[in-house]
């Protein structure tokens, strides 16, 4: 089985101001993937907006300016929209015989760098 996974590291490139640095990465197979993107990328279509970089959108920066008729409700409910993607296409463990769904599942680590 190949595995496709993205992975993103947190913070600025200047690692002396931070304590600290997360890595996430969201880890599936290629089927998984594939409808994960197709779903996402219908969201991005019917926001007109070419991705989602929250930190972008919620300070309502390009391109998800003002002057390109963005607000802090319509990027709610963009977020929300992607939520429910990200939802809709996760792995669901359960106890429950039968209630598994086999999904993509997220992954993040905490690296401390005291003493580094």
């Amino acid at each position: 089985m190949v595995l496709k996974s993205y992975f993103d590291g947190s913070n600025h490139a200047d690692l002396s101001q931070f304590d600290r640095v997360v890595l996430a990465t969201v880890c599936g197979n290629c089927e998984q993937w594939d409808g994960f993107i197709t779903d996402w990328n219908e969201v991005l279509a019917r926001y007109n907006v070419p991705y989602l970089h929250v930190t972008e959108a919620v300070t309502l920066n390009e391109p998800f300016s003002v002057s390109k008729g963005w607000s802090h409700r319509l990027v709610d409910d963009l977020i929300l929209d992607c939520v429910r993607i990200a939802k809709r296409h996760a792995t669901m463990p359960s106890l429950v015989e039968g209630e598994f769904r086999a999904g993509l599942r997220a992954v993040t680590m905490s690296i401390y760098l005291a003493g580094c």
